[in-house]
C-alpha cells in the first residue's frame, strides 16, 4: 500500500486541491494515535461494503508494520457481517468541498494499530449514507472534478 499523510492532495496519479487522502498508512512511517467511536467504526464498515469507490485493485496488500512484505495475502475478517480481505479496495466519502479517500484497510489500522482519522473527516462520513443514490452521484460528481482524465 501507499503511504499518504492525512489530507495529502495526491492520490496515485491524482492531485488536486479538493482531494484528501485518509488512512494510508504504511511502514515505517507513524500513525496517528487516539480513539474512534464504536459508531463511526460501524459507519466506516458500511462504507467500506456499500460505498463508492472509484476502482478496485488488483489483490490486496498487507499492513507492512504486521508484515514486512505487503504482498503478503492479509487474512480476512468480518467486516459488517460479510468476510473481506482488507487492503484492495478505496472508497470515497463527499465533504462540503472535497473528496476524501480512504484504503478500506483503514479499520485494521483503527483496531490493531489505533489509529484516529482526522475529525473533519469523520464529520463529513457521518453525514453520507452509502446506500443513498445521491451519495454516489455526489462522489461521482466530485470524483469527475479532481480526476477528469481517470476514467
Amino acid at each position: 500500500m501507499s503511504y499518504y499523510p492525512d489530507g495529502s492532495h495526491r492520490w496515485e496519479s491524482v492531485r488536486h486541491s479538493k482531494l484528501s487522502t485518509i488512512g494510508w498508512m504504511d511502514a515505517p512511517h507513524p500513525i496517528p494515535q487516539g480513539t474512534v467511536d464504536p459508531e463511526d467504526f460501524a459507519r466506516l464498515e458500511q462504507l467500506i461494503v456499500h460505498g463508492w469507490t472509484p476502482e478496485e485493485m488488483e489483490g490486496a496488500h498487507a499492513c507492512t508494520f504486521c508484515f514486512g512484505d505487503p504482498d503478503v495475502e492479509p487474512p480476512e475478517r468480518i467486516v459488517a457481517g460479510q468476510y473481506r480481505r482488507l487492503g484492495g479496495a478505496q472508497v470515497c466519502v463527499p465533504g462540503k468541498s472535497r473528496i476524501y479517500i480512504f484504503p478500506d484497510a483503514i479499520l485494521h489500522y483503527i483496531d490493531t494499530h489505533g489509529y484516529q482519522p482526522p475529525k473533519n473527516f469523520l464529520i463529513a462520513m457521518r453525514k453520507v449514507d452509502p446506500k443513498d443514490p445521491a451519495y454516489r452521484k455526489r462522489c461521482d460528481e466530485l470524483w469527475r472534478l479532481v480526476a477528469p482524465n481517470y476514467y
